[in-house]
């Protein structure tokens, strides 16, 4: 047995020893508890993998996350293997790469998106963040890293980024259709107006270069074999004319179909007007099957024309060929509008335009008179407020005849000007929506004349009357004569006797022929106040 007195000077040592074992224990406890703690917290924190390695890339430690990422059953498992141990080859490199990265520049290695495959060979993408451990004495011993699964939020910012795509593509499409119909609806609008040609092109490739952003926009017009430029944007020296048989634009017109160039240097029969050109598109424009010419845009440095640009090219086409048709049509209108009225003017004739009401609608007048009216003082009145009322009926009568029979009327008339009487001819045409065509020709010269051929044809069968009468009186009078003269031949005798009597006789011929004369002129007067007392009653 060991005497307690022998111990006594050291109980106080043991005391303190036992105190300081008990408070170590104590705070081994606590730590040990502080330990499971962190242990339990890193283990659940979610979606989150923690880990460290020494500087042969062994783990160290491994949270229960990490674990199963590595593919072990445990972290305990997980404990001295290193990342070739679990990953593939690829994976394995690419991570002790980052370590050494971090172990060697002594920095941290903040939020890496990466994408790894887990063990059921699923695509994960994980946020990772790697920190070098340092000794007291400041040497580098290790790494500690954390890894975030943060597949749910990427997967969330694809479908993100996805619709954002969708949305500014719905965007970028509404805003090209706006444009479209923006563009469209200028097309439509000089459809409506009636502008000339020249003016037509060159706003056409205005609206185009201002509404796409196109660079180089042209329109070309067949003219026989070659296609001539109408207008054009931004070419410094444009071409002029081409050939349908040796380049794109008359290929096209050849074939009548339209044309996408992505790539022009892929085309031999292509014509650069300019350096540096990437793509074209010509479209064709037609009237009806037929091409009458072409629009072309291209691009430049190195800018892609697509299969939207040449969709929206065709559409445009086809309103643009009706507007180019149109306004050719507009200016054969206008130059037809112009020869027919230079031949108008040069008509002697008065031309009437007349409503179903009988109402004048338009008056092409004269400048001579009798048929040079003020045509501001006649339109919009009656034929009956303006003609006298038994010419205005009968021209009434037979204009409701023109219509009827579909046919052409005419009608001559006497009017007085100024005491003067004038004839004239109307010819009553029936026109569409129950209107009427009146042309008024002057033709008191044509009437003159007429008459003036009556009566030098009476005179002539007078005369030719007159000369039968002189012929058959005179022949009686010459067998007379000669009979004077055989019986002055045959008996001398009897002719000295009666000598008074062939002086009589002698004289007889020339007071005949003195007395026909005078019945002759007494006849010419008698016929010419004839004559006159028709012309009276006419």
């Amino acid at each position: 047995a060991i005497d307690d007195a022998a111990f006594a000077p050291l109980r106080p040592l043991l005391e303190l020893l036992r105190d300081r074992l008990a408070a170590a224990s104590t705070a081994l406890r606590a730590v040990q508890t502080e330990r499971n703690m962190y242990k339990m917290l890193l283990d659940f924190l979610p979606h989150t993998a923690v880990y460290m390695k020494d500087l042969e890339g062994r783990k160290l430690y491994s949270n229960y996350l990490d674990a199963r990422v590595m593919g072990v059953a445990s972290p305990e498992e997980a404990l001295g293997k290193t990342d070739f141990d679990v990953y593939p080859q690829d994976m394995a490199e690419r991570f002790t790469a980052d370590d050494w990265m971090v172990i060697e520049s002594r920095k941290p290695l903040i939020d890496r998106e990466e994408l790894i495959r887990d063990p059921d060979g699923r695509e994960v993408w994980w946020l990772t963040n790697k920190q070098p451990m340092f000794d007291d004495q400041g040497n580098v011993i290790g790494l500690i890293g954390v890894g975030r699964d943060i597949t749910h939020r990427k997967q969330a910012e694809l479908r993100l980024m996805q619709s954002e795509r969708e949305y500014r593509a719905l965007f970028d499409a509404a805003l090209r259709q706006s444009r479209e119909l923006n563009l469209l609806d200028n097309v439509r609008t000089m459809l409506a107006s009636e502008i000339d040609l020249t003016t037509l092109v060159e706003t056409i490739c205005e609206s185009i270069a201002q509404n796409f952003g196109y660079t180089h926009v042209s329109v070309y017009l067949l003219e026989g074999e070659r296609l001539v430029l109408q207008h054009q944007i931004g070419y410094a020296i444009p071409i002029e004319s081409l050939s349908i048989y040796d380049s794109v634009s008359g290929r096209v017109v050849r074939t009548g179909r339209p044309i996408l160039l992505e790539d022009v240097s892929a085309a031999p029969d292509f014509q650069a007007s300019i350096e540096g050109i990437t793509s074209e598109i010509c479209v064709p424009l037609k009237d009806g099957e037929r091409p009458v010419g072409i629009l072309n845009i291209e691009s430049v440095e190195g800018r892609r024309l697509t299969h939207a640009d040449l969709d929206l090219m065709i559409a445009l086409s086809e309103h643009v060929s009706i507007a180019i048709n149109r306004a050719r049509l507009i200016e054969e209108l206008r130059e037809s509008e112009a020869a027919t009225r230079t031949l108008l003017d040069a008509i002697p004739d008065l031309i009437v335009r007349l409503d179903h009401d009988l109402r004048y609608i338009s008056l092409k007048t004269q400048t001579h008179p009798p048929l040079n009216f003020n045509p501001e003082t006649i339109i919009g009145k009656a034929l009956t407020e303006v003609m006298p009322p038994e010419i205005a009926n009968e021209a009434s009568r037979l204009i409701r005849l023109a219509h009827e029979t579909g046919r052409t009327q005419m009608y001559e008339y006497m009017q007085h000007f100024d005491g003067v009487p004038h004839w004239f001819e109307a010819r009553i045409v029936p026109t569409v929506h129950d209107e009427t065509l009146v042309i008024v020709r002057d033709i008191t010269d044509r009437k003159d004349a007429e008459r003036h051929r009556e009566e030098t044809e009476r005179m002539n069968i007078l005369k030719e009357l007159f000369d039968n009468l002189s012929h058959d009186l005179r022949t009686p009078i010459a067998s007379i004569v000669t009979s004077i003269y055989l019986l002055q031949k045959q008996n001398e005798q009897i002719l000295k006797h009666n000598r008074a009597l062939n002086a009589r006789l002698d004289k007889f011929p020339f007071e005949l022929s003195t007395l026909i004369r005078v019945s002759t002129n007494e006849i010419q007067h008698a016929a010419e106040r004839s004559l006159d007392h028709m012309r009276s009653l006419d």
